[in-house]
């Protein structure tokens, strides 16, 4: 249970970092230990996610974009699975697979991003998984 909650901060702290820019992303998602909030997901794992969730932010739903970190063999996708509305904004729920190296299964995660007049993705920290 408790590597589940904190794999699902770490992909929930990730999400956030899309609507922080590259330059201050790293400072914001790493604490001073180098640990990305008790995961096993490097820095290199989750510029590559945020990447993948980037594209799949915008994509057609049911597009799957790969991520994949041949340093660590760790991988995954995401993919917009729904539109909807909240509070005015276009909004996106997105699901995360996570395929960690050593984990006997990938996990899965959902979280929803609005998009801002700006044209910025937020995360919607309201909902749970």
């Amino acid at each position: 249970m408790f590597r589940k909650s904190s794999q699902k901060a770490a992909i929930l702290a990730a999400a956030t970092a899309l609507t922080v820019t590259a330059s201050h992303a790293p400072a914001q998602l790493f604490s001073p230990y180098g640990a990305f909030y008790g995961s096993d997901l490097s820095r290199q794992d989750i510029n590559r996610l945020n990447e993948a969730a980037k594209k799949a932010a915008t994509e057609p739903i049911g597009t799957q974009e790969a991520w994949e970190n041949p340093s660590t063999g760790n991988r995954g996708t995401v993919q917009a699975v729904e539109e909807l509305q909240r509070d005015g904004m276009p909004c996106r729920r997105l699901r995360y697979d996570i395929e960690q190296q050593g984990q006997a299964s990938p996990q899965t995660y959902y979280f929803v991003r609005c998009q801002l007049r700006s044209g910025q993705w937020k995360l919607d920290a309201s909902e749970e998984n």
